[in-house]
């Protein structure tokens, strides 16, 4: 269904989902690296989720297409400033040429809130790699589990980003630990970094 989805891709080096605008949709970032036959670096691709199925890639107006020189090869989310929305990192120093410039695109952001959970705990597993995190925000229900967020010779940030629209508040949030506990809270404003702690045993 990649055709018919909107997403037109020859010659990615990475994919990163993240919820860039934090409408409470996952959207595709996408680096393509270097055209053999040209020696070009491709313009790399901010495919917008559409919310029915279909993306549109806004590279271009989001100003994220990054340069002409160089090898795109790796990037990673991260909200540097912790404003709330997801700022992108970009290199382009793939093997093959010359490397070119590393970009850090600011997000301008816009009216929509958002929710960061940054898990903690006692143990070796101290960021809860493996934890299950569940929110539901007016009757939406949207899904996330924490990896290491290692990609490509890159590491997302280890908050855990959700955009939530127009809605101002979650209604519940379930964390299921590695361990198998499961906690629980509810009735919680948006636009805020919660920090979470397993307090009880190794996750």
């Amino acid at each position: 269904m990649t055709a018919s989805s909107g997403i037109a891709v020859s010659m990615a080096n990475l994919g990163q989902w993240g919820d860039y605008d934090n409408d409470g949709d996952l959207d595709l970032f996408v680096v393509n690296g270097r055209d053999r036959n040209t020696g070009n670096n491709v313009a790399d691709s901010l495919y917008m989720n559409n919310s029915d199925g279909t993306f549109t890639d806004v590279a271009d107006l989001a100003e994220v297409a990054g340069p002409t020189s160089g090898n795109g090869d790796s990037a990673a989310w991260a909200d540097y400033n912790k404003d709330g929305f997801l700022d992108l990192l970009v290199t382009n120093g793939a093997e093959g040429t010359a490397p070119g410039p590393v970009a850090l695109y600011k997000n301008s952001g816009n009216n929509n809130h958002w929710l960061e959970l940054k898990l903690k705990s006692i143990g070796k597993n101290t960021f809860g790699y493996g934890a299950k995190i569940t929110i539901t925000a007016d009757g939406k229900t949207q899904f996330r589990e924490l990896t290491d967020q290692v990609v490509q010779y890159g590491q997302n940030d280890q908050i855990v980003h959700f955009g939530l629209g127009s809605v101002s508040n979650i209604d519940a949030i379930s964390i299921k630990w590695p361990n198998g506990t499961v906690q629980q809270l509810t009735n919680l404003p948006a636009d805020q970094i919660r920090t979470v702690l397993l307090e009880t045993g190794n996750p």
